[in-house]
């Protein structure tokens, strides 16, 4: 079931989204200060997993798995930051903005409705088909405001399918905060330009 942390994290999943957004939108920062801010994650990472205090220290305190903490503390940061930094990097402004809102609209309905589900989805046995389409639904609101509702729903449902699927290199599993900006930025690209 949704734990308090869960709900914390799926909260500053959604806003942390959604200020990127704004931000992209009105011009006040770019594909690189994104990307930047990736390495600065990244720097915070090395330095909490040393045991060392950062600044936010009380986020981090509330926000990471213990699991995390161990491997790769900040990891969902980082990754949410350096998939968001490529997708403004990749793709158009609104691609951009409709990839970035499924990520943090599309993963964090999908994470708190999910664990609620009844149907296996087939490609992972920790997720459910609820889950997805929910996480879809949601992701296809808020990113129709900036590509249209078909190309939306499409991208979602795509990010969200590819969400439920661990995909590794090298028995290392890649993260979905990486991969959803940039899968559903794709095929936002091909369904418009097509």
């Amino acid at each position: 079931m949704i734990t308090a942390l869960e709900v914390r994290r799926q909260i500053v999943h959604v806003v942390l989204g959604l200020l990127l957004a704004i931000l992209l939108f009105h011009g006040i920062i770019n594909a690189w200060i994104i990307l930047l801010f990736s390495l600065v994650a990244l720097f915070l990472s090395q330095r909490l997993k040393h045991g060392k205090k950062v600044p936010l220290q009380f986020f981090f305190d509330h926000l990471q798995r213990p699991s995390e903490m161990a491997n790769m503390p900040a990891q969902g940061l980082f990754f949410y930051l350096l998939g968001s930094g490529i997708a403004a990097a990749l793709y158009t402004k609104d691609i951009a903005i409709a990839s970035i809102l499924i990520l943090a609209f599309g993963d964090s309905v999908s994470r708190l409705v999910g664990p609620y589900g009844y149907l296996k989805y087939p490609y992972n046995s920790r997720k459910f088909l609820e889950g997805i389409i929910a996480g879809a639904f949601a992701a296809t609101i808020v990113a129709s405001f900036f590509v249209g509702l078909s190309a939306a729903l499409i991208a979602s449902l795509f990010a969200m399918l590819l969400e439920g699927i661990d995909i590794k290199y090298k028995d290392i599993k890649i993260d979905d905060n990486l991969t959803i900006p940039i899968a559903a930025g794709f095929f936002m690209t091909l369904l418009i330009f097509l």
